[in-house]
């Protein structure tokens, strides 16, 4: 996978046109629902479900990623300043730091 290319431009939104549904920015196409592959009409709600949470994560991933280190921050800044090493702190921040982690992964 080359790396150097990048997404495209947020913020996505889904997009309708005819009976088809898009997901577009305004740098222009993302990609289609393919809803001709949906079997019957829950599938299709279905992918319309799923595209609206694509969209919604994809948009708020930059912010979520930004509000996860100001905290990691601030649980780590209390962990030191104050000299506490409890179990639950630390617990804390294994999991912010496992999230960040997963959220900021290369070649995603």
């Amino acid at each position: 996978m080359d790396t150097s290319i990048k997404h495209t431009p947020l913020p996505w939104r889904i997009v309708p046109i005819g009976s088809e549904r898009y997901i577009e920015s305004d740098a222009g196409f993302v990609c289609d629902m393919q809803r001709n592959a949906c079997i019957d009409e829950f599938s299709i709600y279905q992918c319309e479900a799923n595209a609206a949470f694509i969209v919604q994560a994809v948009n708020s991933h930059y912010a979520l990623v930004e509000a996860l280190k100001l905290t990691l921050g601030q649980l780590e800044g209390v962990k030191s300043k104050s000299g506490v090493h409890s179990c639950s702190l630390a617990a804390d921040i294994r999991i912010a730091k496992a999230a960040l982690a997963l959220a900021t992964k290369a070649g995603q």
